[in-house]
């Protein structure tokens, strides 16, 4: 299913580290999708989320993305597939911490995130500008882009996004404080016996209670 998302494109870009591209991939066949529906996707980097959930269906998608070095390589990726995606996707810059400034409140059916995983301050930070604000906390935190999507979503609208296990507590503390129940989740394994290395998350703004937990991924 992953590779579905991508086989009708050309020559996607994903930037200089594979490793996150992989997981905008799974997050982006996550996503339960019907026409019509309006999407953000908040920090989009590459564009490569964007542009495989305009793939799957006929939606309109925001990415919306504050560094002006992944903004060009999206823009890219959106111009080689232009003839696909008939004016689906429309690329912003803007800062998720300002997200009032940039668009509209509570008019989004889903917004979908590949945030960083890994806390301010904690490890080395690669070399990369765009590969250090990719994977550490340095421009945005988890609790602000849970913040950040539920000013955008609809009611009954939904959360899609892909983290590391160790940090499921704060996401649900975060989902919480912005009125965000957690729905769904499915980890993801790198391969049979080994502890899950990721997991997909759904919440629901203003959703009933009850968790489902689906079979698990192994890449």
């Amino acid at each position: 299913m992953v590779q579905n998302c991508t086989k009708a494109f050309d020559q996607l870009d994903f930037g200089a580290d594979s490793t996150p591209c992989v997981d905008s991939l799974l997050l982006a066949e996550f996503v339960t999708l019907a026409p019509g529906k309006r999407i953000v996707d908040l920090g989009t980097g590459s564009g490569v989320v964007a542009i495989c959930l305009a793939s799957r269906e006929d939606v309109q998608v925001i990415g919306v993305e504050i560094q002006s070095s992944m903004l060009v390589l999206a823009e890219k990726n959106l111009r080689r597939n232009q003839a696909h995606l008939k004016g689906q996707v429309r690329l912003m810059e803007g800062d998720i911490l300002q997200i009032d400034a940039v668009l509209p409140r509570g008019e989004f059916n889903i917004v979908v995130s590949n945030p960083p995983y890994y806390q301010r301050g904690a490890g080395r930070l690669p070399p990369s500008k765009e590969k250090a604000v990719a994977r550490h906390e340095i421009n945005v935190q988890l609790d602000e882009i849970v913040s950040a999507a539920a000013q955008l979503l609809c009611t009954r609208g939904a959360l899609y996004l892909i983290h590391i296990p160790s940090r499921l507590d704060e996401l649900f503390m975060a989902c919480a404080k912005a009125t965000l129940v957690p729905k769904t989740l499915c980890p993801v394994y790198s391969k049979k016996g080994a502890a899950a290395e990721r997991i997909l998350f759904k919440a629901v703004k203003q959703g009933n209670t009850g968790i489902e937990i689906l079979p698990p991924k192994v890449l």
